[in-house]
């Protein structure tokens, strides 16, 4: 092995366990409580149901098994080592999934040279797909759909038939464990398309023999298709679940694209799809007339799948990271071959002075073998659990697979994240009752809803979840919330004990939102006012809301208050120092006391928070400007 060879390998491997690297972090998607519970109960009753098991609402309709595979591997990793069983297993197939694309990049015979320049777009790619680099079925379409462009491209470069063989075996798998196998009926496809549209490129006819052999492989990979539990339905599964209008326009991953998405803020989390983006571009001009017309029509399907929904971003890198690799070609060639030793040493150092350290302290991925902080609601459940609260709950659709996994079968739920499952009237319904008291009391009337779980502002940062109108509805008590999860009783005979024991009459969750205890410190109900937000925060001691809410309640009182709010309010920057309006509230109470310096302090960093928080400028505007 020459030199060059051993620079670019090292450097290859560094990738490798960068991107193992990068993978490793704590647990903060819903959707893998699902997947485990699956699994487990797939083993345990050694059947895959054709009803739904886990929602109490829709029993009578076909059980999701499109990812029944996924979740047999996800509950075998989680029972041998726990999450952290699932987070490394994870990590080794993300990894994988790089190595996959690496060997496609070299399949046509790549420079050890040309290596390098393989490892800087590898790069750029990890960055354009970390954000879908959780632990769910989809990594799986990762694996496979690199594994399919692998075999095609060592077929198209060789000419041997054999490596086709394999592309089958993958679609059964595939359509076993995502919905998105679809992907395997469509390249095939794209590559016909592609021999019939070099023509157009470099005036070469299409390759007959090519063209009998990507048709083949289309034809085994449907029959491929139908070896799942769905039999032919697997063939209209990925249609359905993008089909439902009102699914699509809800959930975040499936928006489309916007060019906000391409600057400002979010550019910190697009920066490497934008990157590839452009050097695709830059790509096919300098490939020109020698681009392949297959090469092309890839791109531009997984990039027009992008801008349809931005979840589908790291499929675009994936598929475009080999593309862009070989129409660069021999690029720079010689002078990499001169330079390999210091080119590999810059991209090694990169990756160990900046990338590794990025990624293992950043707080958006959270590096680590466990579950993210304020994002499942755990403590609520706890609650529920410790507090014998029984019946059917009304859950947010985000918290469903979490609840699957955490109490089925001991208590089913009313949605979960499978939308297969669920008819798009019945999604609609669950929206409209966020919205109308009357749609509320038919729903929760209709199906003997005992409790709520809902979702609360630490996680449902658009307010999309939020039941207004149960702060004035006396037939719904809260009994807990924290910044995750809120939980409401139905005040009916059964719950009676619960809501006498539990429920809160003076304050209520309120979105930060604290002008309904205005009228509170001047009437008898401030004392137990007061005393039900002690409560609160015994039962929930992370609870940001609750001291502020107290903090509130005694700044209104007067001058007598103020050091009690102080103490609030410092507890509620503990429990969340990115919180504008406890830095402003600080600030305020500050000033009224006349401690000038610390009040300008803490209102400058309630506007690095919130550059609009109206306190704080108010305030600095009172003390001339700071």
């Amino acid at each position: 092995m020459d030199s060059n060879a051993k620079y670019s390998r090292a450097v290859l491997y560094l990738l490798y366990a960068t991107v193992f690297v990068m993978a490793v972090a704590r647990i903060g998607d819903y959707d893998i409580w699902y997947h485990v519970k699956a699994g487990q109960y797939i083993i345990q009753t050694r059947a895959i149901n054709h009803l739904e098991p886990f929602s109490y609402a829709v029993t009578d309709r076909p059980w999701s098994v499109q990812s029944w595979l996924a979740g047999v591997i996800f509950y075998i990793a989680y029972s041998i080592a726990d999450i952290p069983g699932l987070i490394l297993f994870n990590a080794l197939v993300v990894a994988g999934v790089f190595y996959v694309i690496s060997r496609t990049m070299r399949a046509g015979g790549e420079t050890e040279a040309g290596r390098l320049i393989g490892v800087a777009i590898l790069i750029v790619a990890a960055f354009a797909m970390r954000f879908r680099f959780q632990v769910r079925p989809h990594i799986f379409e990762f694996l496979f759909l690199a594994g399919t462009f692998f075999l095609l491209e060592l077929y198209r470069t060789s000419g041997k038939k054999h490596y086709l063989y394999a592309i089958p075996v993958i679609q059964a798998l595939w359509v076993n464990t995502h919905a998105s196998h679809i992907l395997g009926l469509i390249l095939p496809v794209i590559y016909i398309a592609g021999e019939y549209g070099q023509r157009f490129i470099s005036r070469e006819g299409a390759d007959t023999a090519r063209v009998r052999d990507y048709s083949r492989l289309l034809g085994v990979n449907i029959l491929a298709t139908l070896i799942n539990p769905l039999f032919f339905q697997a063939l209209a599964t990925p249609l359905v679940i993008t089909g439902q209008a009102a699914y699509m326009r809800n959930i975040g991953e499936w928006q489309p694209m916007q060019l906000n998405h391409l600057w400002g803020y979010s550019l910190r989390y697009t920066w490497g799809f934008v990157a590839m983006l452009v050097a695709g571009a830059a790509s096919f001009i300098y490939r020109g007339r020698k681009t392949r017309a297959s090469d092309a029509l890839i791109f531009i399907f997984f990039l027009a799948m992008a801008i349809k929904g931005i979840r589908l971003m790291a499929e675009f890198a994936l598929a475009a990271a080999p593309i862009i690799c070989r129409n660069l070609g021999g690029a720079g060639d010689e002078w990499l071959k001169a330079r390999a030793r210091p080119a590999a040493a810059a991209l090694a150092a990169m990756m160990i002075a900046v990338i590794i350290p990025v990624t293992a302290f950043s707080p958006t991925y959270s590096f680590g073998l466990g579950v993210k902080k304020n994002i499942f609601p755990e403590a609520a459940v706890e609650f529920i659990e410790a507090n014998g609260i029984k019946g059917r709950v009304f859950n947010s659709f985000a918290f469903g697979d979490y609840l699957v996994g955490r109490r089925f079968p001991e208590e089913k739920v009313f949605i979960h994240g499978r939308n297969e499952v669920f008819p798009e009237a019945f999604y609609q319904d669950y929206l409209d009752a966020h919205k109308d008291g009357a749609k509320w009391r038919e729903i929760t009337g209709r199906y003997g809803v005992n409790y709520a779980l809902l979702e609360y502002y630490a996680t449902d940062l658009e307010g999309k979840e939020a039941i207004y109108h149960l702060a004035g509805n006396l037939n719904w008590v809260p009994v807990y919330w924290d910044r995750v999860a809120i939980v409401y009783v139905k005040d009916s005979p059964e719950n009676r004990d619960i809501v006498a024991r539990l429920g809160f009459h003076y304050i209520r969750p309120s979105y930060l939102d604290f002008s309904y205890l205005s009228k509170y410190p001047r009437s008898p109900a401030l004392a137990p006012a007061l005393e039900e937000l002690g409560r609160l925060i015994r039962i929930s001691p992370e609870n940001e809301e609750a001291y502020l809410a107290r903090a509130y309640l005694r700044f209104m009182t007067g001058e007598a208050g103020y050091d009690q709010a102080i103490y609030d309010l410092k507890k509620a920057v503990e429990i969340n120092p990115r919180q504008a309006m406890s830095r402003s509230g600080l600030g305020m109470l500050y000033q009224r006391k006349g401690m000038r310096k610390e009040a300008v302090a803490e209102y400058n960093e309630a506007l690095r928070l919130d550059p609009s928080d109206p306190a704080a400028k108010e305030g600095l505007k009172g003390l001339g400007g700071g």
